[in-house]
């Protein structure tokens, strides 16, 4: 604890440029409560994560941040044993919020705020290092969400707040079919799975296939630096546009090949705007964002299938004749 508190202190008379970027973020992501500095929560939140992880992958996060950060972890991250601690979400953020001095929900969509800055500047590997070595209760927080906002901001009315994505061989079929026996429809927001893995326009495509492997996924929105989607990635498109035309994956940036046509809705839209959206642009895919186009979720062909047992989505199956292909 004694290291953490020379976050606090800490102070760099020149802040790099992507350092800056970063502690601008935080701060537009609104998480922040009054009188709370960027620098201040972003070291407190980072050095708190070393404590988590081995002496060694601690070490290489702080090698992978910006100059200024940099030098505000690094005590952390070196003045340790090379044992991990072991504590999950709850610790985290209890230990976070004491030293900050504010509660725990706070604590929570701070550090979201602040993981969501530094993935973005970050290399994909360690990204998925840090990802490795965390409980499942932990990833929830870090990974590569790339925007995320804070509990009472861009959070659309009746929309859970921390729903867990559903995983494999778990249906939600049958709270599904409560809402047909209700007699009530079902909004985007009810089905759409929250764990939304971007990548910058930016970014070389072998950091987007690293990220359909290290999450098992094969669909990735494109993102500007404000975090609004500007395109989306499949791991047909990287076979077909990059592998296939015998490009370089660490030359070729995510933008040069994206498909810029974004079909998208919101979750507080009913299902069948995004069953209909699907139908007409022929995606097996369509986002849920918000006003500012920031991803908040996608529904897939089969989560349709997991709500109806199958039966309109096999409809919606036959009119998408073609798959995702370049425009």
């Amino acid at each position: 604890m004694a290291t953490m508190a020379k976050a606090k202190t800490a102070a760099v008379r020149s802040i790099d440029e992507v350092s800056e970027q970063i502690f601008r973020s935080v701060e537009q992501s609104g998480a922040l409560p009054p009188n709370l500095r960027a620098p201040e929560a972003v070291g407190a939140t980072l050095c708190t994560l070393s404590r988590r992880l081995s002496g060694g992958e601690a070490r290489d996060l702080a090698a992978a941040l910006p100059p200024t950060i940099q030098a505000i972890v690094q005590p952390c991250a070196t003045q340790r044993d090379e044992q991990p601690e072991v504590f999950g979400r709850r610790e985290f953020l209890e230990t976070l919020a004491e030293h900050l001095q504010i509660d725990t929900d706070q604590a929570r969509a701070v550090s979201q705020a602040i993981f969501a800055a530094v993935e973005r500047e970050i290399p994909m590997k360690e990204v998925t290092d840090i990802e490795s070595q965390l409980p499942a209760d932990l990833k929830e927080l870090w990974g590569r969400h790339r925007f995320v906002g804070s509990s009472h901001a861009r959070q659309p009315a009746g929309m859970p707040m921390e729903e867990p994505p559903a995983r494999a061989g778990v249906s939600r079929t049958g709270s599904n079919r409560e809402h047909e026996k209700e007699g009530r429809t079902m909004n985007c927001s009810e089905l759409m799975k929250t764990d939304v893995a971007c990548c910058k326009a930016s970014e070389p495509v072998e950091h987007v296939a690293e990220l359909m492997q290290a999450r098992n996924i094969g669909f990735v929105p494109i993102c500007n630096d404000d975090g609004s989607v500007i395109g989306t990635l499949t791991d047909r498109d990287l076979a077909i546009r990059v592998l296939a035309e015998h490009r370089s994956a660490s030359s070729t940036r995510a933008e040069d090949v994206m498909t810029r046509d974004v079909v998208c809705c919101r979750p507080d839209e009913d299902l069948s705007v995004a069953e209909r959206l699907m139908s007409e642009h022929k995606k097996s895919r369509i986002l849920c964002v918000d006003d500012q186009k920031h991803p908040l979720g996608v529904i897939s062909l089969s989560d349709m299938a997991d709500r109806d047992g199958g039966a309109r989505s096999s409809q919606l199956l036959s009119s998408i004749s073609q798959r995702e292909a370049r425009p």
